[in-house]
């Protein structure tokens, strides 16, 4: 095949792919619009609701940002095609949603600040690898120096900068609210083999991702959904890129409408289960003016979603 400049239309076929989604999804599209701005008001809405402690900082203004976040991003992948890269911010939609339902389950505030401290350590992790003058930092300079002199220069420009932002976590992180969940972080560290940090949520109980989603009694959705967008996000997903028939290989289209009704039910059930926990949490009167919205503007969008049957030829090669 002569080499060309332009997308091989058999392979990647914009203009067909987005012309496909708004015949079949545009209801769907404008569906996703709609819970991504109901999720940024939701956010404002909520924290003025709360007494604005750590729990509310990192279930409103951290986690359930980032959620939003991920569906904006699925609505703008989805419109242009792009089911199979959507399944990435799905994923990350999931794993969010899992992390605010196990701080409400229990120990909210104590859950929080676990995630909290978590993520400081990791930021002063960070901090000590490009300061010079800590044994984390040796190995890692010596590395960097191998691919940018720039970086190694900035760094050097920078170390008293980086040696008060660790001041700033130390001093933190050995508070009188901080201390103990420090500490129990560190023995868990001791205790790796490799001396790595435990996931934030194992010093409450999981031991990982899909413990978690055990002890919420979502096991069936890490299974089914989760499990295979991991594939997606590890390049293991070998099936969503080839097939082989009757001893020929065929590779599939990097944009389709494949899987795209599963995307679509797992993600707004996913969020619209967020969204009542939130407003249950924070706002219990507002939780009947949420059913009548699903009722009234959601709910036939969501009943609508059909499969579409595969339009897209694979390419014999």
């Amino acid at each position: 095949m002569p080499e060309k400049d332009d997308a091989y239309k058999n392979i990647l076929n914009r203009e067909k792919v987005e012309k496909d989604v708004k015949k079949f999804f545009q209801s769907q599209i404008y569906l996703l619009k709609s819970l991504v701005d109901y999720g940024t008001n939701l956010m404002p809405r909520c924290f003025s609701s709360s007494k604005r402690e750590i729990e509310d900082i990192v279930i409103l203004s951290v986690l359930l940002k980032h959620v939003v976040s991920m569906l904006d991003s699925i609505e703008i992948l989805f419109a242009k095609g792009a089911i199979f890269t959507a399944q990435l911010q799905a994923r990350a939609l999931f794993e969010s949603s899992l992390y605010i339902e196990w701080i409400f389950e229990k120990n909210t505030k104590s859950r929080s600040k676990q995630y909290y401290v978590w993520i400081l350590r990791q930021e002063m992790d960070l901090a000590k690898k490009v300061t010079t003058g800590f044994s984390e930092s040796d190995k890692f300079l010596e590395i960097l120096e191998k691919f940018d002199e720039f970086i190694i220069e900035e760094l050097k420009i920078n170390n008293e900068l980086y040696k008060k932002e660790l001041e700033t976590y130390n001093n933190f992180l050995l508070s009188e609210d901080y201390k103990e969940i420090n500490l129990a972080f560190e023995k868990q560290k001791e205790k790796s083999i490799k001396k790595q940090e435990a996931p934030w949520y194992k010093l409450s109980g999981p031991s990982s991702i899909c413990d978690m989603a055990e002890r919420l009694n979502r096991r069936a959705e890490y299974e089914i959904f989760y499990r295979h967008y991991s594939n997606v996000m590890h390049g293991t997903s070998f099936q969503e890129h080839i097939s082989i028939s009757k001893g020929k290989l065929y590779l599939d289209h990097i944009r389709s409408l494949k899987n795209s009704d599963v995307l679509l039910i797992t993600t707004i059930s996913t969020i619209l289960k967020l969204y009542w926990m939130i407003i249950e949490y924070y706002r219990p009167n507002e939780l009947e003016h949420f059913r009548k919205k699903f009722v009234s503007e959601w709910g036939e969008k969501i009943k609508s979603i059909k499969e579409v049957k595969e339009i897209y030829k694979d390419v014999d090669l």
